[in-house]
């Protein structure tokens, strides 16, 4: 459950909205000391990105991001985040083509 998914039902609540802020609110008070972990590496920054077009309700799309430090490898392992982006874009993108 994405924060912004929720955001963005709160107005036209349904029940499946009240089960994903129920579910959001035990996650965080089963987790309640939950944190970002780092680890030594070679401090290279890693990016793994990601986007769905067309996904959220009013014709909007998703972008997402994870960016870290970690080893210098083609496939890096997963590290703490330096950033972390989860967001719904705004603006509708066109093809100047």
């Amino acid at each position: 459950v994405a924060l912004s998914t929720l955001g963005t039902q709160q107005a036209q609540a349904t029940t499946a909205t009240k089960a994903d802020c129920d579910w959001l609110l035990d996650y965080c008070a089963t987790y309640p000391d939950d944190g970002i972990i780092y680890r030594a590496s070679d401090m290279v920054l890693a990016a793994h990105s990601d986007a769905g077009f067309n996904n959220v309700s009013k014709s909007r799309s998703r972008a997402g991001a994870h960016i870290f430090l970690s080893e210098d490898d083609p496939f890096p392992r997963w590290n703490g985040a330096v950033l972390a982006i989860a967001q719904i874009i705004k603006h509708v993108m066109s093809s100047a083509a």
